[in-house]
């Protein structure tokens, strides 16, 4: 079992669920929950380690402009 599968039932919140609250293609949800990642995540893990910094440091602009939407 992965995290992303461990936090999602700590909630109590199905995948269906999940999906539809965050807009995530409820395939995109089982693929990250069977540890099939696209590559682009594997890049912002790198990114992280090597800056030292938070995901929310390096991805803040993106949340600031999800959040005006």
């Amino acid at each position: 079992m992965n995290n992303l599968k461990n936090l999602r039932e700590k909630e109590n919140i199905t995948q269906e669920q999940l999906s539809k609250e965050t807009n995530i293609p409820i395939g995109t949800l089982r693929d990250w929950e069977q540890k099939n990642y696209p590559k682009q995540i594997q890049y912002l893990i790198k990114l992280k380690e090597k800056l030292n910094c938070t995901f929310e440091e390096l991805l803040q602009e993106i949340k600031q402009q999800e959040e005006k939407n």
